[in-house]
């Protein structure tokens, strides 16, 4: 099951979709049992939080190298990325990259 919980906006309707409106407050995390049960191998995109006062959120694309109570190791195209548990807000698994055609 996920947690949510939502704070009000000040000037925006109370469930406004906007995630990076400024008086906007979204508290949302992914139930550890669901990402710890993808199996590795799973290529999957996950959402999570980071420490940056301009940018509140990354997302990371790649296959599940390792899962454990910390998190995710995913394989990416720029190379391996631990995604902290704590952290990860979304996610799910998505299908492989189609191939790349060859233009003559």
């Amino acid at each position: 099951m996920n947690s949510f919980s939502i704070t009000e906006c000040t000037g925006h309707n109370p469930l406004c979709p906007r995630l990076a409106c400024e008086t906007y407050v979204m508290a949302f995390s992914l139930d550890p049992d669901v990402w710890r049960a993808w199996p590795l191998g799973t290529r999957v995109t996950v959402r999570s939080r980071i420490s940056d006062p301009v940018h509140k959120y990354s997302d990371t694309l790649g296959v599940i190298l390792e899962s454990d109570s910390e998190g995710l190791l995913l394989d990416t195209r720029k190379g391996e990325v631990r995604v902290v548990g704590a952290d990860i807000l979304l996610g799910k698994p998505v299908p492989p990259p189609r191939e790349r055609r060859v233009r003559s």
